[in-house]
């Protein structure tokens, strides 16, 4: 189709009232925007005559620059300079004129010139330096703020600017000085500098960065005792690099000096407790216990001490005899300090778990929680945990149906809460291994919609093993056996949990419920820390029933143990490679991704 002339008269016609609509300013910003500076530059001539304000000098002055119309940039710049002389910035644009030009010296010369003639003007000094690091001139970057902090005379000494410079300049050890510096003239700037000291480091390393950190860190504290930021600065970065014992030693240190009552220590140690660190952590608290029964931070010290204690022999994989008597002597003599009350009453749940499963002591251990159930002002949570624990403890006795009351008291109670879902779950999980499988199931369904991730996923587990190992078979004695010998596990019974498997293998060969009954088998391999039958008994999973529900939790528990017990990243990165290939719908795949990027040397945020 031919488009007449009429069209394109039409056209231009319209562009031109449309430009004559706007003033020559915002045509010249709109082409200088545009990239078209060539165009821009006829306005920009025309408007400098009138209008000498800053952007238009700004615009204009690029636009000459990128057009390579130095003359003419040039004269523009020197003659705002005999209009202003005062103002340094314009030697500086002079300067970038001849760097564009390839005329250094004479670039050089206007930039020192520049830095010679500035100030006494904090903003002045930063837009200089701003200015040369913009351009790359980081020298005379650092020219421009040591003129500044000259002239100012101590008013402003240019530290937090003179880090991140000298950061840019790769010089480290000064940017370090100037940071220390800044917390010393003004310790508002604690966290300002922690946070760019953490972007600009890798604490996980010990590198000649962190190491000079480290020193001068050291060397100001013992020159200056009585600057706390130092020491809190000390302390930040021993913990950021998981040196919690010499952060203690420092804590400890810092609160003798100031004659503190132990809450510095209070808060290492209970880090170190998170960190797994119980051995610094238990130094913690006996420190401050030391400081005697009137410290406001003695009870905490105690109990929290204890709770350290028994953390330890809980994650320890074998139960040490030696570590359980004298945890038990612990909480004797903390029990006869500070009595049974509101505030002990965790603190004797806790005594009462270590009877029950350490010391094989149900019996003792149902008294005490009887006990504290007894107090009439305990927090309400604290009751249900403590319900909770007792009807753990009957179950381990096989009284059931005294475990299930208190289950349902705890569930009806929290029913919207956390808490009652795991009561319920724990509940559904007590009919299961009574052979009440449809009651089981039924509670289970309930508890997939659970706001806990943890209870929902552990209640489609249970859900799916009774469900897929009643589906095809009207005969529920193997899942009965199964359930009990569930149940001899949580009981710690092992050898009559491996009997009553073996039993259900003999009896009923080639039964669906294999695949659990290894992987119970593993459990129990695993708890005693016999990895080599561990591992059998996944492979044994992967290899006969690698299209079952559990295949990729064993292929994800096999790579843990070869990365973490056969200390063998090249066979755990083969499998956690398989989750992702073949299991991509797992629930162990981002696990499984961040384990094998890690394996594989990437850089994990």
């Amino acid at each position: 189709m031919r488009i007449s002339s009429t069209f394109f008269l039409l056209l231009f016609a319209f562009n031109f009232s449309l430009k004559a609509q706007l003033s020559d300013l915002e045509i010249a910003e709109s082409y200088a925007n545009s990239g078209e500076c060539e165009i821009a530059i006829v306005y920009y001539e025309k408007l400098i005559k009138s209008n000498r304000s800053k952007k238009v000098y700004d615009n204009y002055l690029k636009c000459l620059i990128e057009q390579n119309q130095f003359d003419e940039a040039i004269k523009l710049v020197k003659s705002f300079i005999k209009s202003n002389s005062k103002n340094v910035m314009y030697k500086v644009d002079l300067g970038e004129i001849y760097l564009a030009n390839g005329e250094v010296e004479k670039a050089d010369k206007s930039f020192e010139t520049a830095i010679k003639e500035l100030d006494a003007n904090q903003y002045q000094t930063i837009a200089m330096a701003n200015a040369f690091i913009r351009l790359n001139e980081l020298d005379f970057a650092y020219e421009s703020y040591i003129k500044g902090r000259k002239e100012l005379d101590g008013k402003y000494n240019f530290h937090y600017e003179l880090a991140t410079l000298e950061g840019i300049r790769g010089n480290i050890p000064e940017m370090i000085d100037e940071y220390l510096d800044l917390i010393a003239e003004n310790p508002a700037y604690l966290n300002t500098v922690q946070n760019a000291l953490g972007r600009n480091f890798d604490f996980t390393e010990t590198n000649e960065k962190t190491q000079y950190l480290r020193e001068a860190l050291y060397t100001r504290v013992q020159d200056y005792p009585d600057n706390i930021n130092y020491s809190e600065m000390l302390i930040w970065m021993l913990l950021q690099q998981e040196d919690i014992y010499a952060a203690f030693i420092q804590t400890r240190a810092m609160d003798k000096r100031l004659g503190e009552n132990g809450y510095r220590v209070l808060n290492i140690a209970r880090i170190a407790k998170g960190n797994g660190d119980y051995k610094t952590a238990i130094k913690c608290y006996e420190y401050i216990a030391e400081k005697g029964e009137s410290n406001p931070y003695y009870i905490f010290s105690q109990t929290e001490r204890i709770d350290v204690m028994q953390e330890e022999i809980f994650n320890s994989k074998s139960i040490n005899t030696e570590a359980v008597n004298r945890l038990d002597g612990e909480y004797k003599a903390t029990f006869n300090a500070l009595g049974l009350n509101e505030n002990t009453a965790t603190l004797l749940m806790h005594w009462a778990h270590l009877k029950a499963y350490y010391e094989q002591d149900a019996d003792t251990a149902i008294v005490m929680l009887e006990s504290a159930m007894a107090l009439g002002n305990i927090y309400p949570k604290i009751m249900a945990y403590i319900k909770l624990e007792l009807a753990d403890i009957y179950m381990l006795k096989d009284d059931i149906w005294e475990a299930s009351l208190l289950y349902l008291q705890v569930d009806k109670d929290f029913k919207n809460d956390v808490l009652g879902h795991q009561a319920k779950f724990r509940n559904a999980r007590l009919y299961y291994y009574t052979g009440n499988f449809a009651w089981s199931v039924a509670q289970l369904d309930v508890l997939k919609a659970s706001t806990s991730k943890l209870i929902a996923n552990d209640a489609m587990e249970l859900s799916l093993l009774i469900s897929d190992n009643l589906a095809l078979d009207t005969i529920t004695l193997p899942l009965e056996m199964y359930a009990r010998a569930d149940l001899l596990y949580l009981q710690h019974k092992d050898l009559l949990a491996i009997e009553t498997l073996d039993s259900i293998s003999l009896n009923f060969p080639g039964h669906s419920l294999q695949d659990e009954i290894f992987f119970k088998k593993y459990q129990i391999a695993y708890r005693v820390n016999d990895y080599d039958q561990a591992v059998f008994y996944l492979q044994q999973i992967l290899d006969l029933y690698n299209e079952d529900l559990l295949a990729d939790k064993a292929a994800y528990l096999l790579a843990v143990i070869y990365e973490e017990q056969y200390m063998n990243p090249e066979k755990a990165s083969e499998l956690y490679q398989l989750i992702l290939s073949d299991y991509p719908n797992s629930l162990y795949v981002d696990d499984a991704r961040k384990r094998f990027r890690i394996l594989r040397g990437d850089q994990i945020n």
